[in-house]
């Protein structure tokens, strides 16, 4: 404890053991003084070991009733106490205490910011021994500028932080409170996170809004129905709307809805029957037909030793098969920008000729379930659908995720493909 001026900052230093303790305040209270006090750890040899306190008024001008004494003295054995601070996790705490989306594992994390435009985080970190934990401090940095810092507090440490900028890269920290000021120094860190984070705030979310909302208008088709379904949370034409539940661990990105305690939430779910265009379209797609044709390859051999065990037929059909396509991307753009790839499964079943053993009819179906959401890093629009998606629900409605399925079947006698 002592009294120090608060005239100017940095002038009536105290320190024990060349560690800074507290000093006086830029105030330009002239010679009026103030009561301070404050903790610090300093590393002294074995007992009876020393501690220097000095009191350096800087500019040689003694202020009455100036002092300073220590007061309170606590002893660790550095062999079996040595401080160490942890830090094991963060949190986005853009949904009040959902841990969904953490650090780390992934590099960045994408997080919303929430009304207020400030990010917001629940720090797992301990520091040991506790004797010391008012010295433990865990803070986020952008380079190396420390925006907040707080004390370590059991179990989870919430911090808040304003952003230093549009999509800009931050980092989690802890340390050692070493001059015993309160804040987390960037020369007192001790611990970084190994991957960082990236707060999306209101302007990123509306300009990737401004945006996503214009391609929506020039898009065709399903692409541009379900972009605008993500948009607007509304729902496209010529589905079936129902409810379903969904998992953070689906998606590219743990964002894009409203979690529970156990990371579900509840979305929609838009299916295209058979017969809609949409389903249509997938059936007659080009690198579906590639897909089918592949498979049916597989069963080149039955049909030949059918025909060779059966020299009397002329004409057979064979299935149903089970066929797949796993991570189909279609041909047509209006369905590769509404689904990007995805995994087909279905039967088919062919009538086959023994003459050139070419397919004369085929009946398949098949259909695929996908997720709606989107990769930060993926092709473009990508990074702006990944930004709304961070932004919900906080920031606006839109950008909340869903699931989309799509059921097909076509019989027909006009199919490229034989068995030889």
């Amino acid at each position: 404890t002592g009294r120090v001026e608060r005239q100017n900052s940095g002038y009536d230093a105290v320190h024990v053991n060349g560690v800074h303790v507290f000093s006086g305040s830029n105030e330009g209270l002239e010679c009026q003084m103030a009561n301070k006090a404050g903790d610090v750890l300093v590393k002294v040899q074995a007992p009876p070991g020393e501690l220097t306190l000095s009191y350096d008024t800087v500019d040689a001008h003694f202020h009455v009733g100036a002092f300073a004494r220590v007061t309170d003295v606590e002893m660790m054995d550095v062999n079996t106490n040595i401080p160490y601070v942890d830090l094991n996790a963060a949190y986005s705490d853009q949904i009040s205490g959902r841990e969904c989306n953490a650090l780390p594992g992934q590099n960045p994390m994408y997080m919303g910011a929430r009304t207020d435009n400030r990010g917001y985080l629940q720090i797992d970190a301990t520091i040991l021994p506790q004797q010391i934990n008012n010295l433990g401090l865990v803070g986020v940095r952008h380079g190396t500028d420390i925006l907040a810092s707080v004390p370590i507090q059991a179990i989870r440490t919430p911090i808040d932080f304003a952003p230093a900028g549009g999509r800009e890269l931050y980092e989690v920290v802890a340390g050692y409170d070493l001059n015993a000021d309160g804040t987390l120094q960037n020369s007192e860190v001790s611990e970084v996170l190994t991957d960082q984070l990236m707060l999306l705030r209101q302007g990123d979310y509306n300009y990737s809004d401004g945006l996503l909302t214009a391609l929506a208008i020039g898009t065709i088709g399903v692409g541009s129905q379900l972009l605008e379904a993500f948009i607007d949370d509304t729902i496209p034409p010529n589905v079936v709307n129902s409810a379903t539940t969904i998992t953070s661990t689906e998606l590219t990105h743990p964002i894009g809805a409203n979690w529970d305690a156990s990371c579900s939430a509840s979305t929609r779910f838009y299916t295209y029957l058979e017969g809609t265009d949409v389903a249509k379209d997938v059936a007659i797609d080009s690198h579906t037909i590639t897909a089918l044709q592949t498979s049916l390859g597989q069963h080149q051999s039955e049909v030949q030793d059918y025909f060779t065990q059966n020299p009397t037929v002329n004409e057979h059909t064979f299935g149903p098969w089970n066929w797949q396509a796993n991570g189909l991307e279609f041909d047509g753009l209006a369905l590769q920008f509404a689904f990007g790839h995805v995994n087909i499964a279905g039967t088919v079943s062919v009538t086959v000729r023994r003459s050139d053993l070419a397919v004369t009819h085929i009946g398949y179906a098949g259909s695929f379930t996908d997720v709606y959401d989107f990769n930060y890093v993926g092709v473009y629009p990508s990074v702006h659908g990944a930004t709304m998606q961070a932004g919900f629900p906080t920031l606006g409605s839109g950008g909340r995720v869903f699931r989309d399925r799509v059921e097909f079947s076509r019989d027909t006698t006009s199919f490229s493909y034989d068995f030889n």
